[in-house]
């Protein structure tokens, strides 16, 4: 029994000593197609000096009922618990991604934009909001911090800055109710 766990200890020393050599021999590149980080990921690379990167991002949601885990709740059954029930939730947002290199650091300034729409229940009635904004500027940068053979280690430094855009055009359909009174 002793000999078998020396053998088994021995065999995977070897087999650990062995993997470097079976490795793939290759330099990788920010070319290939696993050289960028995933779709939700920013400023994942930097740029050559002079470099220009200008990228839009768009995403459309479309919400309809109310869920209480996975289970359906109907209006009614909200409004039993708060004022108003949601119906319908559609949500537009966008973002302007602008960057430029400078060899060893990369800027980027981002605008966000987003829009709502939404129809709501009340005890009253139905009513339909909706609100369109740009949201808040953002500027950071990203620095070279090591590049040596195939080893980079970059850092975004935090915080980033960011200038708060006015909210503005929130419209409603119908007049604005007097405020209910709580027991």
């Amino acid at each position: 029994m002793h000999r078998k766990i020396v053998a088994t200890g021995i065999l995977l020393t070897g087999l650990l000593v062995a993997m470097p050599v079976l490795a793939q021999d290759y330099v990788w590149t920010t070319e290939r197609p696993d050289g960028h980080a995933p779709a939700g990921v920013k400023a994942d690379f930097t740029l050559p000096a002079g470099g220009l990167y200008v990228g839009y991002r768009y995403s459309a949601e479309k919400f309809r009922g109310t869920l209480i885990g996975t289970q359906e709740v109907s209006g009614a059954e909200v409004l039993d618990f708060f004022s108003v029930a949601p119906l319908e939730h559609d949500r537009w947002t966008g973002e302007l991604d602008v960057r430029f290199g400078f060899g060893l650091a990369t800027v980027e300034f981002t605008v966000p934009w987003v829009r709502n729409q939404m129809l709501n229940e009340t005890d009253l009635g139905f009513f339909e909001s909706s609100s369109q904004f740009i949201g808040d500027l953002s500027f950071r940068g990203l620095f070279d911090v090591l590049e040596q053979d195939d080893l980079r280690c970059r850092e975004a430094p935090a915080p980033r800055t960011s200038w708060p855009a006015e909210r503005s055009r929130c419209r409603t359909s119908l007049p604005p109710s007097e405020p209910r009174s709580t027991p």
